[in-house]
């Protein structure tokens, strides 16, 4: 194997969760369309949010729709634009950096 793109989208996802978000938006269109697919993927980015990132947005102040969220992706851009105030004082986004 002598191309990173003959390697399974799975590990792909994989190496991919192993950066930053940063990384993953700046250099997946940037590579080929297959980069930009797996770059979308709630694998990736599950590696970059609380375990029970489902349940901290469900408690949230707001009134949010129950299915607003396609993907793990949806989730974090989300709690990047709106960083909630946790129990313990402490903002989701403390958990997400």
């Amino acid at each position: 194997m002598t191309n990173i793109l003959e390697l399974p989208e799975d590990c792909l996802a994989q190496i991919l969760s192993m950066t930053s978000p940063i990384d993953v938006v700046g250099s997946s269109a940037l590579v080929s369309k297959l980069f930009l697919s797996v770059s979308n993927s709630d694998i990736v980015w599950a590696g970059f949010l609380p375990a029970d990132c489902e349940d901290i947005v469900s408690r949230s102040s707001g009134s949010i729709p129950p299915n607003i969220f396609g993907s793990k992706k949806d989730i974090f851009v989300y709690l990047c634009r709106f960083p909630m105030l946790l129990e313990n004082n402490t903002e989701v986004l403390d958990y997400i950096e």
